[in-house]
């Protein structure tokens, strides 16, 4: 059924996306989107999965696959019960060495792809960083998921995607599309904008010393909160043709990041009214959305951005000079 479908979900790329002010704030995002009837998040934590599952991370030697394996890893997920595939295998040799299966797939080479998937029961795809041909790389994952009997697939996805109307979303609205119509179960970890970028910003704010405050704003989250809400749903039941809101606990503006950063440097940073332009990628009202969905999924609040500044502390002053 997957591969008669494939031709109803190729759009053509859309173009740039204009960068504002604001804009310099984001690096990295995940996203994606449906229009299908969907579950709310638990109020409580899932079964536990059944101890045999093997669990295949496509993507896992990416940033966030590395933490998703540390997670599983975590929760008790055996070694031998992990199929790792990335185009560069290699980069897994640590897990190799404890038992893990690490396997070469590429998502431009459908050819490699089952044989990697193979002998897994639940997948977790990471979805590209933005690119051309994006959601035809993600269907190739999942026909030759489907192909190698894998019966469930989490994807990292958009926030809010249904109704995200920003050009991050495209690519991943496909996705969600082609991969609710597989015959799969089916999991959205629809991301927020990733807060790790704000490290970089922060340093920029310090060395800048003021800031224009905006409305604009998202709810950005870090790696670290996705990839703990991706391994419980690896790891637990109930999860089935759901989808969640991966966002951080509060909307961060220019004004919030700057304050957050005074706090956790006792650097200076000034705040000035902005002159109200708008547009740009955070003028999407989605990114504002705030989810208690890490919370529900984990039983752990997601981290703030001065929880983040905190971590990095030693960066941010190294990266000022201070």
């Amino acid at each position: 059924m997957a591969s008669s479908i494939r031709s109803l979900f190729r759009l053509d790329r859309r173009g740039a996306l204009p960068f504002t002010l604001a804009a310099t704030m984001v690096l990295a995002a995940c996203g994606g989107g449906s229009d299908a009837p969907e579950g709310e998040a638990p109020a409580q934590a899932a079964a536990p999965a059944q101890g045999g599952d093997m669990i295949i991370v496509s993507g896992a030697a990416g940033e966030l696959g590395g933490l998703v394996v540390d997670q599983l890893l975590d929760r008790g997920v055996a070694a031998s019960r992990l199929i790792l595939v990335s185009s560069t295998p290699d980069d897994l040799r640590q897990y190799a060495s404890m038992g893990a299966s690490t396997r070469q797939g590429n998502l431009s080479q459908p050819a490699s792809l089952q044989a990697a998937y193979e002998g897994g029961d639940r997948m977790l795809l990471i979805s590209l960083d933005e690119g051309e041909n994006r959601a035809e790389l993600h269907i190739n994952a999942i026909e030759a998921a489907v192909a190698a009997g894998v019966e469930h697939i989490a994807y990292t996805s958009i926030v809010n995607a249904p109704d995200n109307g920003s050009e991050l979303a495209a690519d991943h609205v496909q996705t969600e599309q082609f991969l609710q119509e597989s015959g799969v179960a089916w999991t959205f970890l629809r991301t927020s904008l990733f807060m790790d970028s704000l490290v970089d910003r922060a340093i920029d704010m310090i060395f800048e010393g003021l800031v224009e405050s905006s409305e604009q704003g998202a709810s950005y989250v870090t790696r670290y909160d996705v990839a703990r809400a991706a391994a419980a749903v690896l790891t637990t039941d109930g999860h089935e043709n759901m989808a969640y809101d991966i966002t951080g606990p509060s909307v961060v503006r220019p004004q919030d990041l700057a304050q957050a950063l005074v706090e956790a440097t006792e650097m200076s940073v000034r705040v000035v009214d902005g002159d109200g332009a708008g547009g740009g990628m955070l003028a999407e009202p989605s990114f504002q959305i705030v989810s208690d969905d890490v919370q529900q999924l984990t039983g752990q609040a997601p981290m703030s951005i001065l929880d983040l500044l905190m971590n990095n502390h030693d960066e941010i002053m190294a990266g000022t000079g201070a």
